[in-house]
């Protein structure tokens, strides 16, 4: 799966069930973790405020599941990737944005709740999660540049295949 897919780092949201969530409901959000995501497509958004890129991603691992994911298609499209802003190569970027966005759901959920400690809890959980996450999946190895890279396999493969129909 590595061969086709470029391996990123996406922040991603961690629901109550610990699934991941793909809605801005802060109220159904624990915490965002880091996680190493097949990046399955990439797009970009022509605004009249400039330039947006989007990228489909699928987790490595889900924790609801507690098993590795890999891109699930049918009829060509992927049924199990969720769409993020941004893509990092290196980690600690990834955890920079990440604590941002937590921070902003502890202050929306703060004035909603004051429930600080659960709150506090919760992103200490998320922080053993991705470290958790760090062994796991260990293996899939993230390089910078990598969708040109994977671009030309992909085609290569594709090509293969057409070959042999």
């Amino acid at each position: 799966m590595n061969d086709l897919f470029p391996v990123k780092y996406a922040v991603l949201p961690i629901a109550h069930d610990l699934s991941f969530g793909y809605r801005r409901d802060f109220d159904k959000y624990l915490f965002y973790i880091v996680i190493k995501c097949f990046v399955t497509n990439r797009s970009t958004d022509y605004l009249f405020d400039g330039v947006r890129e989007k990228y489909n991603v699928v987790p490595s691992y889900r924790f609801d599941l507690e098993e590795n994911n890999i891109p699930d298609y049918r009829c060509g499209e992927c049924f199990n990737s969720y769409v993020v802003d941004n893509v990092y190569d290196i980690f600690d970027e990834a955890a920079s944005l990440r604590n941002r966005k937590n921070l902003i759901l502890l202050k929306h959920r703060f004035l909603n709740t004051n429930e600080d400690i659960v709150l506090i809890n919760n992103f200490k959980f998320g922080l053993e999660l991705e470290d958790r996450l760090k062994g796991i999946t260990k293996d899939l190895i993230v390089k910078k540049d990598d969708f040109i890279t994977k671009n030309s396999s992909f085609n290569n493969v594709k090509t293969k295949i057409k070959k042999n129909m």
